[in-house]
């Protein structure tokens, strides 16, 4: 009797494994993968973002390649930490060598790390979706993740939210979005009721003043292994902080900056929070207090795309981003 109920287990998981295959091949929303992975075998980077979401919803990569006349993607996923990050540029790094990399910080701050693989677990596996060689997914996965998190994090991919989202394009599901490349439009106003002013100057009070908050470990193990394959490459990084409302990141700005004085090929630490007003951001420019919505983007997107363009030489040729 025994055996006979370990078998039905068994056959139930197999079953179940097969069928989830099975409707991933049919269903399967590919706007939910990040568009860079099929392209790193076929097109040479100039400028690739990496990050999480304070990275893909104020940058908009495709109107940023328009601008300045160089391919620029981004490859990012919510929530993602540094560790995430760090996988991904070893993938990348099997097929390429983009000249720059611009590495949104956000990724080293906070630790974020259980709850990612506790309830959000799904969402980590969506970051490795598009990987198309299996044997590099696979080393991924495993220096990414426990085996345990795989298992929880295939149980949350087959609750109705997660579901929907993953397989809501049959028959449509070679249609990918306009904004593929990780830009999320995002027209939601949350109306921010201080002004952009305001918010800068209490961010730069903080970070004048010497406050920090270190990062934990594994993500700053982290950030230093990125910087130095960066290196090892020849590959030019810059740091990026997106914009946010929220003045207590300046505590993380210089440990930041301690991290990025023992490699020289950091050239450039562009923190958006120190030139918000700068930027022309309002307060109808934001989502929610930590990401701006599409209109915010657009502003975001082409101050920083006229900072590229004179740093690296080259005209700036986008009259309209958004």
């Amino acid at each position: 009797m025994k055996y006979k109920n370990t078998l039905r287990a068994i056959s139930f998981v197999i079953v179940f494994c097969i069928l989830f295959l099975c409707c991933e091949k049919l269903f399967f929303n590919k706007n939910d993968v990040n568009s860079v992975w099929g392209k790193l075998d076929n097109t040479d980077i100039d400028i690739l973002i990496m990050g999480n979401s304070h990275a893909y919803t104020s940058l908009n990569a495709k109107a940023l390649s328009d601008a300045i006349g160089l391919e620029v993607d981004l490859l990012g996923s919510s929530s993602q930490y540094m560790e995430q990050t760090l996988e991904n540029l070893k993938v990348v790094l099997q097929y390429q060598t983009p000249k720059y990399i611009v590495l949104e910080t956000n990724c080293s701050y906070g630790d974020r790390k259980e709850s990612m693989r506790g309830e959000f677990m799904g969402m980590m596996l969506q970051n490795s979706d598009g990987i198309k060689n299996y044997w590099y997914k696979l080393q991924s996965v495993v220096r990414t993740y426990k085996l345990t998190d795989v298992f929880t994090g295939m149980f949350q991919l087959v609750r109705p939210v997660d579901m929907w989202t993953r397989w809501s394009r049959f028959p449509d599901k070679d249609n990918y979005i306009a904004d593929a490349n990780g830009f999320r439009g995002t027209t939601t106003t949350a109306v921010v009721e201080r002004s952009m002013q305001d918010v800068q100057d209490e961010y730069m009070q903080i970070y004048e003043a010497g406050k920090r908050t270190p990062l934990t470990d594994y993500n700053e193990r982290a950030l230093r292994e990125i910087l130095q394959l960066a290196q090892d490459n020849g590959i030019e990084v810059w740091m990026y902080k997106g914009p946010t409302t929220r003045s207590e990141y300046a505590r993380h700005a210089l440990e930041i900056e301690d991290v990025c004085r023992n490699y020289s090929n950091v050239t450039y630490i562009d923190d958006m929070h120190a030139v918000i007003a700068e930027i022309g951001l309002g307060q109808g420019d934001w989502y929610d207090t930590g990401h701006v919505n599409r209109a915010g983007a657009g502003k975001v997107t082409r101050y920083y795309g006229e900072l590229i363009a004179e740093r690296l030489g080259c005209g700036f040729g986008l009259e309209r981003i958004i």
